[in-house]
Formats: structure tokens, C-alpha cells, sequence
């Protein structure tokens, strides 16, 4: 039975070794991402949290910041995915996302649409400037947002295979008829441009990506000149082109993480109860106290979501049982955008108590080198077996490209993580547990 604040049972153990490899292929498909948008770790979190909670994110920015781009690859990071988008103005059409009438199915007096290759047939949506939608196209979004459930006239209300929806829009609409649909996407993050913090990094990937993408274009223009088709528009892009137009994205192999698939991520999904939230729960209760005191707009639907964030965030560290760290989320499940600041400010202190979280701004070379030696003590205490050994060296990689990209300076901690990353990769053995010959491995020594 799960509780609260206990969990369905199972906590006191270890991750079991299934759902062991299936977080570490969830977190290959988001290093992936990672090392193709400069300055984004932050969003890549969260659609990794929104897709195991399944959850809805608003990504709230200027145009030019590669919102779009970044979903639609992350979507293609899971096998057959289907990845839908559509740009949303006052003159869309419901029929643009949710498809057109059947006509065979009219003639025979049946109201239904043809849902292939529409949204409410894809796993992962994007929807630029969502609020610009009609309100026939919002209305028919709420049980979709809300229950992953589409009306299709005579058909009733069935199902969709929906894991998240993306909105992106400049800002938060002002109109109150809005708000609940507004209030359907529980995680919002602000995506400013990067260029000041990381230009030589933007230029470098950026103008890597550019060149692929021209590539793929002139490929398919050739192809469509010689199959006489003239590059008829609407047609589905390119293979790892963002899947512009309202047409699904199908992942091939050369563009997502080996291996990855939506079993996998309904595994991962399915795990999130069983985390132990017992440590949390005055740090959650006096947070949310806090921030009601202070006016802050919290409704009870978020406040009870905001457990399954925390849970879904300890899971993604690879534990069953939370810790104040993992309050991380919660730095974006504000209402009101007038309130992100004192939301972001007390989650940062709540967190930065239990050791800070290694994604959030602020956070000190030296505490992510003391988290670093943390999991170096988990990682002694455990059974050396090579998921462990992967999974351990992992963290300790990403910890240190964390102080590279934001504490260039601190060559100490730097080289502190360096000296546990080569002691975990001496206890590669083929041949079983225990300390073996060393690896380079994937990770790569410093």
C-alpha cells in the first residue's frame, strides 16, 4: 500500500538492477542532450523529471533560444517515440493538431478524426506560443494536458500515448480565463540566451549543429528532386531535423541514446511511488508554509504534486529514499510570475542545507566536491558490480563538468573529483566485482 510520506514498500533496498539500467540509459539519452545544447542542463532536468512524472513544462523566453529544438531532441532520444509540433496563432485550426474529419467515417453518419500523425497520437509535444490558441484548441488541450484522455466525437474519450507537452511562449498570459488552463503545466523554466556566459562553447556546438542541419537539408532537396516530388512542402523533415510542421517525428538510430525505450521510461515512471519521502516531510511542510506566509500562489493540486517531483528527482539520483536536496524541483512549480524569484530563493536555501544540488545556480566548487566524495562513500559501501562502478562514475564526471562550466577557476576541487574518478575506474574487472585493471571507459580519464 503507499502512503504519503513511506512508499509502496521496497525502500530499504537497493535499486533494483532492471530499473539500475534503465536510469542509467535515461541518463545517457540526457548527457546526449546535454552536450549538444551549451548552457541548458537545467531544462534537459526537467523534461527528464516531467517525462518520468508525466508532467506538462512551459518554457517561457525569447524566440532564438532553441526551445524547440531541444525538445524535439530530447523526444528522439527514446526508440519509436513519436514527436509532434505545432506553432499555435489566433487563425490555427483544430484540425492542425488534432487531425481532420474522416471522411469515410462522416459518410456513414460517424463524427470521428483521423488522429495518425497528429498529436493526440504522439509521445512527446511541442506547442510554440501556446497561449496565441484558440479557444476551441485550448478547450479540447485541458483533458489531454490534465488526463491524457482526447474526445473523438462518436469514437468517446479514449487514451493517448502522451509522456509530456511542451508550451513555449515570451511570457505568462495576463488573462485570467487562462489560468486553468495555465495552471496544467506543473514545472515552468525561463530560457534566457547563453552567449554571454558561454559564447566560445556556443559558437563551437552551435556552428557544428548549423553545419548538420544545412547537410540534411540539401540531402532531402537532392532526394526530392530525383523522386520528381520538387521538395513538396509539409513533407516530414530530415533525420535529425526538429520535425517542423505538424508531423510526427519517428527516432532513428543515429540520433538517440542506444537502447533507450518507452518501456523503459514507464519502469522508471512506475519506481517513482516506492521512494521513501519520510526525511522530507517537515523540510516540504515548512517550505510550503513559508512561501503561503510570504503570499505566494500555491494551490493544493501543485502542493500535492510537488511530492511526486521530489520523489521522481531522488529516483533520477538513483535513490529510493529522498533528502532535502531533492526539493530541487520546486524551484519551478510556481504560479505566479511575480513569485519565481522568492520561490527559486527559498528552495536554493532549503536545498543548499542538505549540501546544495549540483543543477542549481550558486551552489560552490567545494560543496559539489564534497557531494562528489559522498557518492564515493556509497559507491565503497556497495558491491563494485560494473552497473555500480558506471553509474558512480557518472555522477562524479558530471559533477566535474559542472565545476568546468561554472567554477573554471577551482583547480583544487577540480582535481579532487579527477583522484576519485581514477580510484572508481580501477575496480574494472571483467571477471567479477572487485578491484580489476583499469578503464579508460567512456568517461575518459582527466
Amino acid at each position: 500500500m503507499t502512503t504519503a510520506w513511506g512508499g509502496r514498500g521496497g525502500a530499504a533496498a537497493g535499486i533494483p538492477e532492471a530499473l539500475a539500467g534503465a536510469l542509467n540509459r535515461f541518463d545517457g539519452a540526457g548527457d546526449q542532450i546535454r552536450a549538444r545544447y551549451v548552457g541548458r542542463d537545467r531544462v534537459v532536468r526537467v523534461l527528464q523529471l516531467a517525462a518520468v512524472c508525466r508532467e506538462n513544462v512551459l518554457l517561457l523566453g525569447r524566440p532564438g533560444t532553441a526551445k524547440t529544438d531541444l525538445v524535439a531532441a530530447f523526444g528522439r532520444q527514446l526508440e519509436e517515440a513519436v514527436v509532434f509540433h505545432a506553432l499555435l496563432s489566433r487563425f490555427s485550426e483544430p484540425a492542425e493538431l488534432f487531425g481532420p474529419v474522416d471522411v469515410a467515417a462522416f459518410k456513414r453518419n460517424h463524427y470521428r478524426v483521423s488522429t495518425d500523425g497528429m498529436l493526440p497520437a504522439a509521445h512527446f509535444a511541442i506547442l510554440d506560443e501556446i497561449f496565441q490558441g484558440s479557444g476551441a484548441i485550448l478547450n479540447t488541450l485541458l483533458s489531454i494536458l490534465g488526463e491524457r484522455r482526447f474526445h473523438n466525437g462518436a469514437d468517446g474519450r479514449g487514451t493517448v500515448p502522451l509522456v509530456v507537452l511542451v508550451g513555449t511562449a515570451n511570457d505568462l498570459p495576463s488573462d485570467p480565463a487562462l489560468e486553468a488552463f495555465t495552471d496544467r503545466f506543473l514545472l515552468r523554466v525561463r530560457v534566457a540566451p547563453v552567449a554571454a556566459d558561454h559564447f566560445d562553447d556556443l559558437l563551437a556546438v552551435g556552428a557544428g549543429i548549423e553545419q548538420q542541419r544545412l547537410d540534411l537539408i540539401l540531402e532531402e532537396q537532392r532526394r526530392s528532386r530525383a523522386a520528381g516530388a520538387g521538395g513538396a512542402a509539409g513533407s516530414a523533415g530530415p533525420a535529425g531535423s526538429p520535425g517542423f510542421g505538424a508531423r510526427p517525428y519517428r527516432a532513428s538510430r543515429g540520433d538517440r541514446s542506444a537502447g533507450f525505450t518507452l518501456d523503459d521510461l514507464d519502469q522508471i515512471t512506475a519506481a517513482v511511488s516506492e521512494v521513501d519521502v519520510a526525511k522530507v516531510h517537515d523540510p516540504y511542510r515548512a517550505l510550503v508554509h513559508e512561501l503561503l506566509r510570504q503570499g505566494v500562489e500555491l494551490s493544493d493540486r501543485r502542493i500535492v504534486l510537488g511530492l511526486k517531483l521530489i520523489r521522481a528527482a531522488a529516483l533520477l539520483d538513483h535513490r529510493l529514499r529522498a533528502r532535502p536536496a531533492d526539493l530541487w524541483p520546486l524551484a519551478h512549480f510556481w504560479t505566479d510570475e511575480g513569485d519565481e524569484p522568492l520561490v527559486a530563493e527559498a528552495v536554493r536555501a532549503v536545498v543548499a542545507e542538505d549540501g546544495g544540488d549540483p543543477g542549481m545556480p550558486g551552489v560552490s566548487a567545494r560543496m559539489l566536491a564534497l557531494r562528489a566524495a559522498d557518492y564515493f562513500r556509497a559507491f565503497q559501501a556497495g558491491d563494485f558490480s560494473p552497473g555500480t562502478v558506471d553509474d558512480t562514475l557518472k555522477r562524479l564526471s558530471h559533477l566535474r563538468r559542472t565545476i568546468e562550466d561554472h567554477h573554471p577557476s577551482a583547480r583544487e576541487e577540480r582535481e579532487e573529483i579527477s583522484v576519485l574518478i581514477r580510484k572508481v575506474q580501477t575496480y574494472y574487472n571483467p571477471a567479477g566485482p572487485g578491484p580489476g585493471a583499469a578503464n579508460p571507459s567512456a568517461h575518459g580519464s582527466p
